[in-house]
């Protein structure tokens, strides 16, 4: 998925952005704009949100135990509208509750 907002978003610079780098996916329910947006970060720095259609259920993901991995896919676009794209996955936090 695409994160959104990132050239509005600049603690970090494009170039110490790369392709296989972990990003993290944080719950920001404080966020004065939408209580259910879900931050994207790398290396401790926001670099954008996850979409408002898909944050809720990354919201949902997030509360129910589970862990979300996700890395950096593709960086595409151009210098003054740069793309990022992250790929994630969603897996549960105690190995019992994964179902053979």
């Amino acid at each position: 998925m695409e994160v959104e907002g990132f050239r509005y978003q600049r603690p970090i610079a494009l170039k110490d952005i790369s392709v296989g780098m972990n990003v993290d996916l944080v719950a920001e329910p404080e966020n004065e704009h939408d209580h259910q947006a879900v931050r994207i970060e790398a290396m401790g720095n926001k670099i954008g949100y996850v979409n408002k259609v898909q944050s809720p259920a990354f919201i949902r993901w997030l509360q129910d135990d589970n862990t979300i991995t996700a890395v950096i896919e593709r960086i595409n676009g151009t210098e003054e509208r740069p793309l990022i794209y992250i790929y994630g996955r969603i897996g549960a936090k105690d190995i019992s509750q994964i179902v053979a």
